[in-house]
């Protein structure tokens, strides 16, 4: 049995809704228009963190204390970092997103509930700028998470798992 195919010319990805793939769904979604002339392409993302004024940092610490997720993860034998945070509100993590100019944004659709959105900051850089910038910020709990991953963190060296 074949799959269905995304009905935008050119494109060969599986439909998941309305006879469009995940990504032009998602483009109509979000814009209103599943912008077939724009070819599909991975966003990369962002390498360098802006500056924060004390205020923008504050307030992000803030956030992230109470919303933020500081995970290690153990990727095909690669130890990494994440920082993460979601939420139904697609303003807040649009502006977290353009404030640190760092980490990707994506949603889940809940059917019969809010869609939820998340930014995800995974580039190693930007985790540890992002982490050392709003440690001392944080409170002791979170602070001792913060370094507990961060001191986890031993990029590109594979590891034997216990």
């Amino acid at each position: 049995m074949s799959m269905a195919v995304c009905s935008v010319p050119g494109c060969q990805r599986v439909v998941d809704s309305r006879g469009w793939c995940f990504a032009h769904y998602q483009r109509w979604y979000l814009n209103g228009d599943v912008q077939a002339d724009k070819p599909l392409q991975r966003i990369r993302q962002a390498t360098t963190l802006k500056p924060l004024t004390p205020t923008e940092l504050g307030w992000l610490a803030g956030w992230l204390e109470g919303e933020g997720c500081f995970c290690p993860s153990n990727n095909h034998g690669y130890r990494r970092v994440t920082i993460s945070a979601k939420s139904i509100d697609h303003d807040v993590i649009k502006y977290v997103h353009t404030l640190t100019g760092v980490g990707t944004v994506s949603f889940t659709r809940c059917v019969g509930r809010n869609d939820i959105w998340t930014w995800q900051v995974r580039v190693r850089e930007d985790v540890t700028a992002l982490a050392s910038a709003i440690l001392p910020l944080m409170h002791s709990r979170r602070h001792k998470r913060i370094s507990e991953v961060l001191a986890w963190d031993v990029p590109f060296l594979k590891y034997e798992a216990l």
